[in-house]
């Protein structure tokens, strides 16, 4: 090997390196500090939802593969003839 490309060698080893560092720099940063959060837990809004859960309740209707009132025919929308 000339001296030239083992000069090239150790210089793109070097640049290697120091990306490889800056990545893991980058990384640790991360996740220290995901590590340290600490959410404030007395601050939390609590939300209560009672009109909805009725509604939830209620069952729906379904409709059959024809798209004419519901599944078994208990319930549904009548034919008209005209």
């Amino acid at each position: 090997m000339s001296q030239k490309s083992k000069d090239a060698l150790l210089r793109s080893d070097r640049v290697l390196v120091v990306a490889l560092a800056i990545v893991l720099a980058a990384v640790s940063a991360a996740v220290g500090a995901a590590a340290a959060y600490r959410p404030h837990t007395e601050q939390l809004k609590t939300t209560v939802v009672v009109a909805k859960a009725a509604a939830l309740a209620t069952p729906m209707r379904r409709r059959d593969r024809s798209g004419n009132g519901t599944a078994g025919g208990q319930i549904g929308w009548s034919k008209s003839s005209s």
